[in-house]
């Protein structure tokens, strides 16, 4: 927990959640990278959640309840792969990765549209 909170200070200190227009481009840039990094730290966190909701509810499931056991197996592995392809969606968006938050770099992105969707189909699991 304490590396959420260092990385969240150093954000903020950045430039974090603020408009780009009081950011000077230095604070820009990292403000960007800090953020592609704090996405990927943040999901994982909420998916072990869900998973630990999960887990509690089968324990507490009368012992006849195994069609319910079974869903919530599924619904336990489907989310973690799901939540593995967002990270892996998040770190390989762009080649190299410093062409996110670095305007100076050039490299090849995949399309803002499968990169959303993805994260908008992973948001509503």
């Amino acid at each position: 927990m304490l590396a959420f909170t260092v990385l969240f200070t150093v954000y903020a200190a950045h430039g974090g959640s603020r408009h780009t227009f009081y950011l000077s481009p230095h604070e820009t840039e990292l403000a960007i990278k800090y953020n592609y990094i704090a996405n990927v730290l943040i999901v994982i966190p909420l998916c072990t959640g869900k998973i630990s909701v999960a887990l509690l509810i089968q324990r507490l499931l009368a012992p006849g309840a195994r069609y319910q056991r079974w869903l919530l197996y599924f619904i336990s592995t489907s989310l973690a792969i799901i939540i593995t392809f967002v990270v892996i969606v998040i770190l390989c968006q762009c080649r190299p990765v410093s062409s996110l938050w670095d305007r100076n770099v050039t490299g090849t992105c995949w399309n803002a549209d499968l990169v959303g969707n993805w994260n908008l189909f992973a948001g509503s699991e």
